[in-house]
């Protein structure tokens, strides 16, 4: 396969989106240029072109920069093969195609990403010398642009645009570039802000060739001022109420008083608060939590407090009675319903009315779980225990067992045993699907081959359990009844890595070649048949003539006869060619020899006679 250039005047397609960018070529029978790029079509000059051969939907292509809007393109071409133009969109969907285009063609394409020019005649090449397409790039805009104010600072935020021909991001605020270059991140914090100061911020996206799109959405943001300082937290302990008190934080607006496991107590600006209603000898964690105008929060550090004691509390004991990968039953001893119960923090119940409570498959084998379970007593107390259980191992993972059956030269079956709830099959440790069921066919494969293949079982628990490696070697396809040889040394062909492609291609160009010879042999048979029907017409007409002198030779004779036998010495009479008519009678009348007659002719008296 070759570019061919030739002479002529150049000229240009001035306006066109592929002005000079090269497009790949497919020609899968040339190994020296397939694949290849060439700006031979879009280089504004007729004097270079591109061949695109006929068969194997030869073509060149060109993939855009970003999407377009495409509504008008050119084309120059000659030769007899067809020329398809074609217009993909992102998903790789043809979205419009004219074959055997030429010329201009005005057309309405939204979200054009490639176009190609293929020849799919099947025995005509053709050539392509210019190609261009016009309308414009729609770059895609970042979206959903956010700002987060903190300290001194405002953080930016927006989606990411997959694009091939996208560069990054240019950041502005308040209309202002502030990134010297594009950034690839989809996030940028602007600093050294001053406090409560409004500013506006938008993005655009760059692309290859220094094109920009449009801004994206315009968000407004102040930055924050410095944070505000820790609260201190104390308290006095009473028999059944707790006072809580902290100090001022400077800059805070407001405050939020927390007592662990029990939840917030408060909410306000004031500075104390008394927790009442406590059972004797209770202990409570608290924290308090200072809001600034910002709404940026600062904990104080935690204190634990507790009512005063009563008697000698009685504990609840609690008891493994059975446990297995993913069950516990627990029995409480100690203390009276109702009880309440906590996994890991996860309250399972406050009013439980028995004593025995089971977690039956809902918990991880081998995972240490932290139980606890509290009653309140006569006094009022709550009381609480807590037990560490840690779940049983998992049943052992089966093997699953790999066969192999209904192999031939290009496909086989393999099955296995039920042993999970979905399989990985592996062919030649590459992953072919994941799948449920416990058998797969196998196609595509090349025939004498060795193969290996093996299943990875995922049981129930997520567990991954491989079976067997097993080899198995495709059979040979049955060997065809070549046609007889043909003499003599054929031409080269292009062979391709498929062995039936090229006997295809070989009996193709045999079946041409006799085609041809039994095409020369009828057009020789057809010349002499030709040249016999002209040589016995040309011979008939040859004896023709020469009857017609003969009769002529005898016409002549007899009128001198006639005329020395007349009377009176008449003159004798001229009987030319002219004056006798030959007529025929038809053998049917019984007459089946040729007769003259005399036609009677007047010549002028001018002549001095007349003449019969």
């Amino acid at each position: 396969m070759t570019l061919f250039v030739f002479g002529g005047q150049a000229f240009a397609y001035d306006g066109g989106l592929l002005n000079g960018q090269p497009g790949q070529l497919y020609l899968p029978r040339d190994a020296t240029l397939n694949g290849t790029y060439t700006d031979a079509v879009t280089d504004n000059d007729t004097s270079t072109q591109v061949f695109l051969p006929y068969l194997s939907n030869n073509s060149i292509s060109w993939t855009l920069s970003a999407t377009a809007n495409i509504t008008s393109y050119r084309i120059q071409r000659s030769g007899s093969g067809g020329a398809t133009v074609t217009f993909y969109n992102a998903a790789g969907t043809s979205i419009h195609a004219v074959s055997r285009a030429t010329g201009t063609f005005n057309v309405n394409l939204v979200g054009v990403k490639k176009v190609s020019i293929i020849n799919g005649s099947s025995g005509s090449s053709t050539y392509i010398q210019e190609f261009d397409i016009f309308g414009e790039f729609v770059y895609p805009v970042p979206s959903a642009l956010v700002a987060t104010p903190d300290t001194r600072s405002v953080k930016l935020a927006w989606n990411d645009i997959p694009d091939a021909g996208h560069l990054g991001y240019v950041v502005y605020m308040d209309n202002q570039l502030i990134t010297a270059t594009p950034i690839t991140n989809k996030n940028y914090i602007v600093t050294g802000l001053a406090p409560d100061v409004p500013h506006k911020f938008y993005v655009k996206s760059v692309y290859t060739g220094g094109f920009y799109s449009q801004m994206s959405n315009e968000v407004t943001a102040a930055a924050y001022g410095d944070p505000i300082n820790k609260p201190q937290l104390s308290g006095t302990e009473f028999l059944d109420r707790i006072d809580l008190q902290w100090t001022a934080v400077i800059g805070a607006q407001s405050y939020r008083l927390y007592a662990v496991d029990v939840g917030q107590l408060y909410a306000g600006t004031n500075l104390t608060y008394s927790h009442t209603g406590l059972p004797l000898g209770t202990a409570y964690t608290y924290y308090v939590v200072a809001y600034d105008e910002y709404g940026r929060t600062v904990t104080s550090d935690q204190i634990q407090l507790k009512t005063r004691e009563p008697p000698d509390p009685v504990y609840p004991i609690i008891e493994v009675l059975s446990k297995t990968h993913d069950t516990v039953q627990l029995r409480f001893k100690n203390g009276s319903p109702p009880y309440t119960l906590y996994r890991d923090d996860d309250l399972i119940s406050n009013n439980l009315s028995t004593n025995v409570f089971t977690f039956n498959g809902t918990l991880t084998s081998e995972t240490l779980y932290h139980f606890r379970v509290g009653y309140t007593d006569v006094y009022g107390r709550y009381l609480e225990s807590q037990l560490d259980v840690t779940t049983g191992t998992l049943p052992d993972a089966v093997m699953p067992v790999l066969t192999a059956n209904n192999v031939t030269a290009e496909s086989l079956r393999l099955t296995w045993n039920q042993v999970g709830v979905s399989y990985k099959v592996l062919q030649n440790g590459v992953e072919l699907g994941e799948q449920t069921t416990t058998f797969r066919a196998v196609y595509g494969l090349t025939e004498k081959t060795a193969y290996t293949y093996q299943v990875i079982a995922i049981d129930r628990f997520g567990r991954e359990n491989a079976s067997n490696v097993l080899t198995v070697t495709t059979s040979a396809r049955p060997v065809p009844t070549d046609p007889p040889a043909p003499t003599g040394t054929p031409p080269p062909i292009s062979h391709s890595d498929n062995p039936d492609l090229n006997k295809a291609n070989d009996q193709l160009i045999q079946g041409a070649k006799d085609t041809k010879e039994s095409s020369m042999v009828m057009i020789w048979v057809i010349i002499g048949i030709f040249i016999l029907i002209f040589g016995a017409w040309w011979l008939i007409r040859i004896f023709k003539k020469k009857m017609t002198a003969v009769h002529q030779t005898k016409s002549s004779g007899a009128s001198a006869s006639a005329g020395s036998a007349g009377s009176g010495g008449s003159a004798p009479m001229n009987l030319s060619l002219k004056s006798v008519r030959k007529t025929n009678y038809n053998a049917q009348k019984g007459h089946g020899r040729n007769n003259y007659y005399v036609e009677k002719t007047r010549y002028s008296s001018r002549q001095g006679k007349q003449r019969y």
